[in-house]
């Protein structure tokens, strides 16, 4: 990757068609806030090819969490102007509890809860480094005690960055 000169090895030999992962590590990476490209671009050098790659990282690396907002304050600013909105849901595979999946979801969108929620269901903020507004409503399903889906409702008045949003919402595991 540009700038990075750190050496991780994968071995004398890959064969067609096989993969090799690699317990080494490269990183971290640091993210510049005034960059608006979300792909980080470079290559590897691999038995003296060079092999271009290219990681495209999640559209909430642009996010900011938004604090102090409450339940009414955000009705407020969803029925004063126009936002942009977007679904999804979530299948929860790892048997984790209401409140921890809901949580892991917030902090995936790098988002403050507002005040006034509870442990299945909270609304979220936060807001592009450009100032775009983001809302997510988050409602987590449960089955026999843990988490089984959670419903995403993302709002913003940024719609391209909306569906960017909720691209990756879709793509994540919890």
């Amino acid at each position: 990757l540009n700038g990075v000169s750190d050496t991780v090895s994968l071995g004398d030999h890959v064969d067609i068609g096989n993969a090799v992962e690699s317990h080494g590590k490269i990183g971290p990476f640091t993210y510049s806030g005034g960059s608006l490209s979300l792909e980080v671009k470079g290559s590897l050098l691999v038995s003296g090819w060079s092999v271009p790659i290219k990681i495209t990282l999640p559209a909430t690396m642009r996010l900011i969490p938004v604090s102090g907002l409450t339940q009414d304050i955000v009705m407020g600013e969803l029925s004063s102007r126009r936002w942009e909105s977007h679904s999804a849901k979530v299948e929860v595979t790892s048997g984790l509890e209401t409140a921890k999946a809901k949580s892991i979801l917030g902090t995936f969108l790098r988002a403050e809860e507002v005040e006034g929620g509870s442990t299945g269901h909270g609304t979220f903020a936060s807001q592009s480094v450009e100032g775009a507004q983001v809302r997510a409503l988050i409602k987590v399903k449960e089955s026999a005690g843990v988490a089984s889906t959670i419903k995403v409702d993302v709002k913003c008045t940024d719609g391209h960055l909306c569906k960017s949003l909720i691209s990756d919402v879709k793509k994540i595991f919890v």
